[in-house]
């Protein structure tokens, strides 16, 4: 039974959440809660929960800030972010730092149950297989002691090739795999990364993320190799379920396993993360245009509900028949922008074609737009143009020329 905690500094969320969610019958145990991060850490170092459900906006340590600290002390606690700030530079942030899901409130008791059981299923894979590897290891010593500490039984075992489908690979070079017990590779961390990073800091991050293994004799050992093509494969897999990329071709499979078997030293790792990356983005910049007819379908229906005060991501993810969480990502991955920037630029462009080309009074205009005050209206739009709607009515700046800041 997978143990979760929840931080909020909203007490009437903290009790739905906790109240509404049948968790025993769910496979879970409810260890506890806090109202930020500052409290939250004693009871996580005493509960050590599998699952970490925090907020970001609150008072003392903010989410992110307890996801750092999170992530760096127990690097295998998995950890959802529900946040009522749908802003790109925080889900981006966010999935820097490894966290499995970026969820804007309000969420339903079974949008979390559903997340969850997600999760789960996720940590038990990476126990089953963080097994697999121990006994992989434990079986290899074995055999290099009983050959007299040679390593030439071991090295015949193990492939180096780069695994396609969870399975079907071409097998490479192979030496003794050493797994130290004090490495551990966080995966996700990785492909959160591929999700929104951007080839300028490809480098850098590749760098540190692979700091783990420097320690690692790449010419002695293929533990190194091993954790790279793990990595591999979970990249190929993520490519499939989130790009739908096609699979690689026969050449192009060649190509990764010539490259991963050449792997003898650090900059040779970090060169082949490179590649991988450079893969996975190719993949990325292709899948660009797939989504193209549900972001047209979604303006539209943003167009035709502009003036709807309480006009939401969940509304125009129910529309398209996609969950909210994941038309967040889309939309910003698409578009630049977040779902919540785009609404209120367009908002603001619709307003300004108003006081142009009708007579509407301030208020009148803001409500057609979607803001019941006037006065909050006035101050959104002012940031947005540097001037105030009676100012741009008086110099009647047209639409195409006025810049609307971002």
């Amino acid at each position: 039974m997978k143990k979760v905690m929840l931080v909020d500094d909203e007490i009437l969320i903290r009790e739905n959440i906790r109240d509404c969610i049948p968790w025993e019958q769910e496979g879970f145990a409810y260890c506890g809660d806090a109202p930020d991060g500052e409290v939250a850490l004693p009871l996580i170092d005493q509960h050590v929960p599998d699952i970490l459900i925090t907020d970001i906006k609150m008072p003392f340590m903010n989410g992110l800030e307890l996801s750092r600290i999170v992530r760096d002390k127990y690097p295998e606690m998995k950890i959802i972010i529900l946040s009522g700030h749908d802003e790109f530079e925080y889900a981006r942030e966010a999935l820097r730092l490894g966290v499995e899901d970026y969820c804007l409130k309000p969420v339903s008791a079974a949008d979390i149950i559903k997340l969850l059981h997600e999760v789960s299923c996720k940590i038990d894979r990476q126990r089953q297989e963080r097994e697999r590897l121990e006994k992989l290891a434990n079986r290899l010593a074995a055999q290099r002691d009983g050959s007299g500490g040679s390593a030439g039984g071991a090295e015949r075992t193990v492939s180096a090739g780069v695994a396609m489908d969870g399975g079907t690979g071409v097998a490479g070079t192979a030496a003794a795999v050493v797994a130290p017990s004090h490495v551990h590779m966080d995966r996700q961390r990785f492909i959160s990364f591929l999700k929104v990073g951007v080839p300028a800091e490809a480098d850098s991050f590749i760098r540190e993320y692979l700091s783990p293994l420097h320690r690692i004799d790449w010419s002695a050992a293929s533990y190194g190799r091993y954790v790279l093509n793990d990595l591999t494969v979970e990249c190929w897999q993520a490519a499939r379920e989130l790009l739908r990329s096609p699979e690689l071709t026969t050449e192009e499979n060649q190509r990764f396993t010539q490259a991963l078997a050449e792997v003898r030293s650090s900059e040779d790792a970090v060169r082949y993360l490179l590649l991988v990356a450079e893969q996975f983005w190719t993949w990325r910049s292709q899948a660009a245009g797939r989504y193209s007819d549900q972001l047209r379908e979604i303006k539209s229906f943003i167009d035709a509900h502009i003036g709807n005060d309480k006009l939401s991501l969940q509304d125009a993810a129910a529309h398209v028949r996609m969950s909210p969480s994941h038309l967040s990502k889309v939309f910003a991955q698409e578009t630049g922008e977040t779902f919540i920037e785009y609404v209120m630029q367009m908002r603001i462009r619709k307003a300004m074609e108003l006081l142009l080309s009708t007579n509407d009074k301030t208020y009148e205009v803001a409500f057609k737009v979607g803001y019941n005050d006037a006065h909050y209206f006035s101050g959104v739009f002012r940031k947005a143009t540097g001037m105030t709607p009676r100012d741009f009515r008086k110099r009647g700046v047209t639409g195409r020329e006025q810049h609307v800041e971002r």
